[in-house]
C-alpha cells in the first residue's frame, strides 16, 4: 500500500504541476460541455478558486510536494522520521478536507465541473483514505 500512495502522491504532484505549466502559459488542459456544466475556467476563475488570495491552481503542486517529501521521509528510517510521518497525517486530513469542499463548492454551489479538479479531488480522497487505513494498520 505504501507504493500505491507514494505513486498516487506523485501523480498529484506532476499532474497538477503540468497544469499549472499550461495554465502560465494560457492553455487549459480541461474538458468543456457545450451545456457549460464543464468549465475549468469558470470553476477556478472564480470566488472559490483563490485561498488566502492564492490560485488553488498555482498552489496545488507545492502543496502535493511537500505531502510527497512528508511522505517519503516519514517512510524511511530517520531521526525525524515520526515528525515527518505525524505531519504528513496531518497534511493528508487537511487535504482530504479541502478536495470534500472543492466537491461541495462543484455540486452544489456552482452546478458547474472542471474535469482536472475532479480528477485531483478523488486522487486526493482516495489517499485520505489509503493513508487512514495505513495509520490504522500501524
Amino acid at each position: 500500500m505504501k507504493k500505491l500512495i507514494f505513486w498516487l502522491i506523485l501523480f498529484l504532484a506532476v499532474f497538477s504541476g503540468f497544469l499549472a505549466i499550461m495554465e502560465r502559459f494560457s492553455s487549459t488542459v480541461c474538458f468543456k460541455s457545450e451545456d457549460g456544466k464543464f468549465d475549468c475556467e469558470s470553476v477556478q476563475g472564480g470566488e472559490y478558486g483563490r485561498i488566502l488570495g492564492v490560485k488553488t491552481s498555482q498552489a496545488g503542486p507545492f502543496a502535493f510536494l511537500i505531502l510527497l517529501i512528508s511522505y517519503i521521509y516519514g517512510n524511511v528510517k530517520g531521526k525525524y522520521k515520526d515528525n515527518f510521518i505525524e505531519a504528513y497525517y496531518l497534511f493528508v486530513v487537511l487535504g482530504t478536507l479541502f478536495a470534500l469542499y472543492f466537491l461541495y463548492v462543484q455540486f452544489f454551489i456552482l452546478k458547474q465541473f472542471c474535469s482536472t479538479c475532479l480528477i485531483i479531488d478523488f486522487t486526493v480522497i482516495l489517499v485520505g483514505i489509503l493513508s487512514y487505513i495505513q495509520y490504522r494498520r500501524r
